[in-house]
């Protein structure tokens, strides 16, 4: 049996009979997925590290594939991110998207990372949510392989290629005007601590957020379900 230490973020939490979790959770190391015994139980040791969003280290034990909860220490819970229906909504879908980019044992601690400042950021709500959402989700595209050519100059960006051209209105691009291209470049060139300082406001805002979500739909290639929900919620 060997034990494993590290953090972890808990990206999905399903119900297993009446007391136990099954945990989906982002580590440096790659997604794990483990059964957490009594973390439902209201006055159980493990049960404020390893819901939902939490961020904790993990104490796992690994049997022939099988993985399991030993102890979660909570470091930080993003207890703010339930402070609006409209902000759940987008950890949920930040969380459906890293579990179709982090792949089992492929760690990327740069995923993790973006997962915490996306969170952080949702938690304190001093950016607007929107926002938020567009700079994980073109970040997370870049960290993913998808990351857009944006050093040429243009009037157009791509949603197939990935990139900034000049000419004509065609299908899947989208008009940039230098405001949007000044956010998209700070957004995939610059440090996570610093990922959510721009500022973007008006049309060019709007025209941003489209891009952002409409680009991590093409290159993903599927429709998130928690997607849909939040922009049923989002009434800009």
């Amino acid at each position: 049996m060997n034990k494993i230490k590290t953090p972890g973020l808990v990206i999905r939490e399903s119900a297993v009979r009446d007391s136990d979790s099954l945990l989906s959770i982002l580590t440096p190391g790659g997604l794990i997925s483990a059964i957490a015994f009594g973390a439902r139980k209201t006055t159980g040791s493990k049960q404020s590290g390893t819901r939902l969003f939490c961020y904790s280290d993990f104490t796992i034990f690994e049997k022939q594939g099988n993985y399991t909860v030993d102890s979660a220490v909570s470091i930080d819970t993003f207890f703010g991110v339930s402070g609006s229906v409209l902000s759940l909504a987008a950890a949920s879908y930040f969380a459906e998207v890293l579990g179709d980019a982090a792949l089992h044992g492929d760690g990327d601690t740069e995923l993790l990372r973006l997962a915490l400042v996306s969170l952080f950021a949702l938690s304190k709500g001093k950016k607007d949510i929107s926002s938020v959402k567009a700079a994980f989700e073109l970040r997370l595209c870049a960290l993913c392989g998808y990351e857009p050519i944006l050093e040429t100059e243009g009037n157009r960006f791509s949603f197939i290629d990935g990139c900034i051209f000049q000419g004509d209105e065609e299908e899947e691009s989208a008009e940039v005007t230098p405001g949007v291209l000044m956010a998209m470049r700070h957004i995939v060139s610059s440090d996570l601590k610093r990922l959510m300082a721009f500022e973007i406001t008006g049309e060019s805002r709007k025209r941003l957020i489209y891009i952002c979500q409409r680009y991590l739909e093409i290159q993903f290639d599927k429709k998130y379900k928690t997607l849909a929900i939040y922009n049923s919620l989002n009434n800009e």
